[in-house]
């Protein structure tokens, strides 16, 4: 009989997306009749809970510290921070191992920014991790970013993604098709592009955050805004175009509004606006219970609105509505305005602005919301993310160890 492969899945923070990650993941590999998964997360008690959501019932999870980032990134001091997280985690490892999990095979980081600092050098984490793993770079901003010629030097000579070039990372996940043979050149690497998969479960029962949308919007066409209401997603640009009152249009702004992430001016305008109960809005400043509600709502809308602020990377957000086949709108450049070209998923602004907006919207009827209208390749773009081609990227990490 074939001997299990133990792959030790590692959430190093536990929070937001990577919580939908840590599960889809488990599920994926644990469904590989070759593989056991032991999980290794800062919460364990609330990652087994969560997975229950996932149908995970007794998952073998162990605990890790929780990442520290108090110290600026760039410098000495984060790379100190993130050695000692490198030295926790190989400990946490090697405990589970001698508590009585046979020997680990292979190491899958879920998230490596947490662990990565430009002056933390391959052959140390080689010398501190001793065991073969591969990691998801999330956001590789250099690969998409234009480098600044003040850090030229620095930049050259300790790039960013110092910490994948270790000998014992085997393999590098990106979500970013556009960026695979530029990180496969720079860095040495193997490359796999992998799906920006995300659950797309919708609840037994329209969640109350979907009846709102549908009940207020009163037979007008439905933008919406979802997830943490950050100032990168575009809130502030949208905000204005909402108080113009653009004719036949609903907008709903549903997550979170953490303070910290704007100026005191911009919180203020926020604040007023929320005040002011504008007719052509719904506002839900609250973190949306679940992944099922969040869904509901994205599919009670006409237009998802994902026009990120200097945002270069990938959003789930995008797989959520192509399965829904709702249309979106992106700001321009880099990777969601080449997916939206490529498969026709929406439109991409000139520029992120709320007169752009505007001008955009005031063009826009509910028959050229229609698929058909727009010749939208929503299926083949979820069939690029979805679980198959997840489980496709998985086994072949698996079988190449």
């Amino acid at each position: 009989m074939e001997k299990r492969r133990v792959i030790a899945l590692i959430d190093p923070v536990w929070g937001g997306h990577s919580r939908i990650y840590f599960a889809i993941f488990w599920k994926t590999l644990a469904q590989m009749s070759d593989v056991k998964v032991a999980g290794f997360c800062p919460q364990p008690d609330a990652a087994r809970e969560f997975l229950k959501g996932y149908a995970i019932m007794n998952p073998e999870i162990h605990p890790l510290p929780v990442c520290t980032t108090s110290a600026k990134p760039g410098g000495f001091a984060a790379a100190r921070q993130k050695i000692s997280q490198w030295k926790h985690l190989a400990r946490s490892l090697k405990h589970a191992e001698t508590g009585g999990l046979v020997k680990i095979d292979l190491a899958v980081i879920i998230w490596m920014e947490p662990l990565m600092e430009r002056f933390v050098l391959g052959p140390i984490i080689d010398h501190l991790f001793p065991y073969s793993w591969v990691g998801l770079y999330l956001h590789p901003y250099e690969f998409r970013m234009k480098q600044s010629r003040r850090y030229l030097l620095r930049d050259t000579l300790f790039p960013s993604y110092t910490p994948l070039l270790a000998r014992r990372c085997k393999a590098i996940l990106t979500l970013d098709e556009g960026i695979v043979e530029a990180m496969e050149r720079k860095t040495g690497k193997p490359v796999l592009r992998l799906p920006d998969f995300t659950d797309t479960a919708l609840p037994d029962a329209e969640s109350e955050l979907a009846k709102q949308i549908k009940t207020k919007s009163a037979g007008r066409m439905a933008c919406g805004l979802f997830g943490v209401l950050q100032k990168r997603k575009g809130i502030l640009h949208l905000l204005h175009a909402v108080e113009k009152k653009p004719q036949d249009w609903f907008f709903v702004f549903g997550g979170e509004l953490p303070r910290n992430d704007y100026s005191e001016s911009e919180w203020n305008f926020v604040q007023q606006f929320v005040s002011e109960n504008h007719d052509n809005c719904l506002l839900w400043p609250k973190l949306i219970p679940d992944e099922t509600s969040f869904n509901s709502a994205v599919a009670a809308c006409d237009v998802i609105f994902a026009a990120y602020d200097n945002f270069a990377h990938s959003s789930n957000l995008m797989t959520k509505a192509a399965l829904f086949k709702k249309p979106v709108i992106v700001s321009p450049g880099f990777l969601m305005a080449e997916r939206v070209k490529k498969f026709r998923l929406g439109w991409i602004l000139p520029r992120l602005s709320a007169d752009s907006i505007l001008e955009l919207l005031n063009g826009l009827d509910r028959e050229k919301l229609q698929p058909a209208s727009q010749k939208a390749l929503f299926s083949e773009y979820s069939a690029e993310h979805d679980d198959k081609c997840l489980a496709r990227v998985l086994a072949q990490i698996v079988k190449s160890e």
